[in-house]
């Protein structure tokens, strides 16, 4: 409060001696010092000028105005005394887009008006950030992400499945083809939508099948041959959660029926492990192997196990 008083008095003063000096000195009008007041960026000072304009002025005072600033009155004015000259600044923002970051001032309200003033053209689906109608201010981010949608047709493979048939003339664990697979073709309709070119998500909107595949046919063996015979106690032991099984001798690899005595169920395994070493034990199975047999609370079961040929 005390420097706008000191301002006022102080061009009151030099209005005061202007025009004085006019009366006593008609013909050096033009050289006679004329007080102002700049305001910039938030501050307010004491200028003297001869008489020129508020442009001449702002380069006498080393004040350099962008395109995109605005000056009050304007820069062609000539100055009278006790002119007051307000510079206002151009909010100045980053703008993310096309793959580059842009510097870029206005006074457009919205970031949508500031963009297109600077020649970026927001097309409909465009995502911005923060929102078009949002308010420029100084310091802001501005994100553009070109979004752009289409329809594509394109045809594709049908992989075909795998159908298997029980052959009880053929060993078991062996297969044969009985006949090849064969792909069909289908025409597929996509709905895409890219982001900055980049494809982020796409939609089969429809589906049209121009050949059938053709199933393959394979043949599995469930003939038994038995290679070797054993009976005993069967035990269960947790190892690696599949149809496999621990025998003290057998080759690792070996297939193995092992039929509970008790219900007549029997499972397949592969002898994978070393053990039992309880007297009476003749093999450890992988617990979901035992549970095929039994349940798990019985412990052990009497079981044949025979070694098969595969």
């Amino acid at each position: 409060m005390r420097l706008l008083l000191l301002s006022v008095m102080i061009i009151g003063v030099l209005a005061v001696s202007f025009a004085w000096a006019r009366r006593g000195h008609p013909t050096e009008e033009a050289d006679v010092p004329i007080p102002v007041t700049i305001e910039d960026r938030g501050e307010v000072r004491i200028g003297i000028a001869k008489g020129i304009t508020v442009s001449q002025l702002l380069v006498g005072e080393e004040i350099e105005i962008a395109p995109a600033d605005m000056v009050f009155p304007a820069l062609t004015t000539p100055l009278t005394p006790g002119t007051r000259v307000v510079v206002k600044r151009a909010p100045a923002v980053a703008v993310a887009v096309d793959g580059g970051v842009r510097g870029i001032r206005g006074f457009d309200a919205t970031v949508e008006e500031l963009l297109s003033s600077h020649g970026i053209v927001l097309a409909p689906l465009d995502r911005v950030t923060p929102a078009r109608d949002a308010w420029v201010f100084s310091g802001m981010e501005i994100r553009v992400t070109r979004v752009t949608e289409e329809d594509i047709t394109i045809e594709e493979p049908i992989p075909f499945t795998t159908e298997y048939q029980e052959n009880g003339e053929l060993i078991y664990g062996r297969e044969t083809v009985v006949e090849e697979g064969r792909e069909g073709l289908a025409r597929v309709e996509y709905h895409l939508r890219y982001e900055n070119g980049r494809e982020v998500k796409r939609k089969r909107i429809a589906y049209e099948v121009v050949a059938a595949s053709t199933a393959r046919i394979v043949e599995r063996g469930t003939k038994i041959v038995a290679l070797e015979i054993q009976e005993g106690i069967g035990s269960f032991y947790q190892y690696r959660g599949g149809f496999y099984a621990a025998h003290k001798t057998w080759p690792k690899g070996s297939h193995v029926k092992v039929t509970n005595l008790e219900t007549g169920n029997w499972v397949v395994v592969t002898i994978n492990d070393r053990g039992p070493y309880v007297e009476g034990r003749v093999i450890d199975l992988d617990l979901p192997a035992f549970e095929a047999l039994a349940p798990r609370w019985k412990g052990v079961i009497p079981v044949r196990i025979e070694r098969i040929e595969s």
